[in-house]
């Protein structure tokens, strides 16, 4: 047993202990750089690959290494091995598939560079998003609409300064709803597919971009004089953020959509998550105008938005 120990098993134990240990130091090195960014990775790559032929030289040039030489050899293979292990804890980074037609998004000061993002209909798109706020997370997010009930694109999570390309499906012609799901009061925006910028483009079927064949006022039902409410749309933005009603009055109420190819309408609610009392007409793209009547509710404070952007267009209705 002594000879076959001698003979076979320290002979075969010397290679193999080395192998696994290069091994653990190669897996480790790998789990590294796939968790770092890119740019990161390669300076990484370097400073091992100089570590690599510095400790090959050390042991070429000299007879027998020192105590402190091994040691501190020693300490940079485990601090590989236990970074190898910290990385493999994080994750390899996310990659996207960078296909299409290329669009970019910038985020900085907790908002988007533009409020709206054109897409080709039917086409890949290669949105390349920046994030500019240090240490702050950011994202961009699709959705058929403002209630955010069907996703229809969702890109991955990145704390700035950064930059990723994402890529985004091919979507139908039409005006969707994008924010950043991080902050999504303050970053949001519309996509709008199938038209040049600031040019009329399909709507979905609930979305008018054709305005009534007359502009003028709709005649108030038959009863007492309406009180007549006028409200601007505008580079996505009411022009007023109160309305004052006169209780249990008729109201005729024109909204004026002065923004090309965008559709805008306004509802009056019970209260900023209530329930709908006057809905309007559907969204329609400017510009363009309609009227409508309806009989103004009891006194009270209520509040009123644009379905199509809640987050940039709303105010309070005032009933006395």
């Amino acid at each position: 047993m002594g000879e076959f120990r001698k003979r076979i098993l320290r002979p075969l134990s010397f290679p193999l202990i080395a192998v696994l240990f290069v091994g653990a130091l190669v897996i480790s090195l790998s789990r590294v750089l796939l968790a770092v960014p890119t740019a990161s990775s390669t300076l990484i790559a370097l400073i091992v690959a100089a570590e690599v032929l510095g400790i090959a030289s050390l042991i070429a040039a000299t007879s027998r290494t020192k105590p402190a030489q091994r040691a501190l050899m020693l300490l940079l293979a485990l601090s590989l091995i236990g970074g190898g292990v910290a990385s493999a804890e994080i994750g390899t980074r996310h990659e996207e598939l960078v296909v299409g037609v290329p669009e970019a998004i910038a985020a900085k000061s907790i908002a988007f560079n533009t409020k709206e993002l054109h897409f080709p209909a039917d086409t890949k798109v290669q949105l390349t998003f920046t994030n500019d706020d240090i240490s702050v997370q950011h994202n961009v997010a699709i959705f058929t609409d403002p209630s955010q009930s069907t996703n229809l694109f969702r890109g991955s999570v990145i704390t700035g300064p950064a930059s990723i390309p994402y890529a985004v499906p091919p979507l139908k012609p039409g005006h969707y709803y994008f924010h950043c799901d991080i902050h999504p009061q303050q970053m949001n925006g519309t996509v709008i597919v199938g038209g040049p910028p600031g040019g009329p483009t399909t709507q979905p079927t609930n979305v008018s971009t054709a305005p009534p064949s007359t502009s003028s006022p709709t005649p108030p039902p038959p009863g007492g004089q309406a009180q007549n409410v006028l409200v601007i749309a505008k580079n996505i933005a009411f022009n007023v953020k109160t309305i004052d009603l006169k209780a249990n009055s008729l109201i005729s109420l024109t909204l004026d959509n002065q923004d090309p190819g965008i559709p805008h309408n306004l509802e009056i609610l019970t209260g900023p998550n209530g329930s709908t009392l006057v809905a309007g007409p559907a969204p329609f793209g400017g510009p363009a105008k309609q009227t409508w009547t309806f009989t103004a509710p009891a006194p009270g404070t209520y509040y009123f938005h644009c379905i199509v952007h809640p987050q940039q267009m709303n105010g309070t209705v005032t009933v006395r």
